[in-house]
């Protein structure tokens, strides 16, 4: 099946040389996913990649500038009625300013102008580079909560080592004070992920309401991530049976890794990697259709 030129984009990507200097320049592909390959090849680790014409990067149209004002009031009121909360539960009188060594007063709470609140993102598997997703740095999350909350910001994600255990109440009861910040020219992968653990702490944040407790709100995100493992391994269980023995059935084996990732995707669950033994097979069905 050959590509339709109608469903081509322009993406534009950023990123920096190896002497530092930050570069934008223009790429065509189908998908951002499709852009992340590109470059890999090339050797270049992109900063951030969006398409040019404004549309997400799924290939969904633009939207109307009234809708994105909407959008826009909607999670404002969203979040004032989140601060508004979160004053009621941990308010307080902010400390005094202190002076800094330079005998200035640093405000309490200062941030870089280069760092914005996060906005909270649905679990969902992250596009792009997989290493960066799976060994973000430490520095990523201010505190080990939001750390250890990450391995449960994708959908089927693996558990956390049996050598990761979970901090204690006090230290997610703290995280849920001070929002996650990123930085506006971080990687689009951390950008995600940031996101996506700012909407598990909004998550906590609720089930804390509704009388649970911080143990019970963990012992929730296990069981629903063996869940989801589990949903993957029976695919990948099942594909490769198809593909055992001295001749498989190459077309019935594809066919399921196709319908077998769409079910995952709807989940919400990273799909399975193309077996090698059927890559030459899509590249041959590609070229017969």
């Amino acid at each position: 099946m050959f590509r339709s030129s109608s469903s081509v984009k322009s993406f534009l990507y950023i990123y920096k040389t190896s002497e530092g200097v930050r570069k934008t320049e223009k790429i065509s592909a189908e998908t951002r996913d499709e852009v992340f390959a590109a470059l890999r090849a090339r050797g270049i680790r992109p900063i951030k990649v969006i398409a040019e014409d404004g549309s997400k990067a799924n290939g969904a149209p633009p939207q109307p500038s009234g809708w994105r004002k909407n959008r826009l009031f909607l999670a404002i009121l969203a979040g004032l009625g989140v601060f508004a909360a979160l004053w009621g539960i941990f308010g307080r009188t902010p400390a005094p300013a202190t002076p800094s060594a330079a005998g200035t007063v640093a405000p309490q709470g200062a941030v870089s102008a280069a760092s914005q609140v996060a906005r909270p993102l649905a679990r969902q598997v992250i596009s792009g580079d997989r290493e960066r997703i799976t060994h973000p740095p430490a520095t990523l999350f201010p505190s080990a909560a939001e750390r250890y909350l990450a391995y449960f910001a994708e959908p089927g994600r693996p558990l956390p080592p049996a050598t990761v255990s979970p901090p204690d109440t006090a230290a997610f009861l703290a995280c849920l004070q001070v929002p996650l910040r990123v930085r506006t020219d971080e990687f689009t992968e951390y950008v995600e992920l940031v996101r996506i653990v700012t909407r598990l702490k909004d998550e906590l944040r609720a089930y804390l309401a509704g009388g649970g407790t911080v143990t019970d709100y963990l012992a929730e995100l296990f069981k629903r991530q063996r869940l989801e493992i589990s949903y993957r391994d029976q695919a990948e269980e099942k594909l490769g049976e198809l593909l055992a023995g001295r001749k498989p059935d190459l077309p019935r084996a594809y066919d399921y890794w196709l319908k077998a990732n769409a079910r995952l995707r709807t989940m919400g669950i990273y799909p399975l990697p193309l077996p090698e033994s059927l890559r030459t097979y899509e590249l041959t069905a590609d070229l017969e259709d």
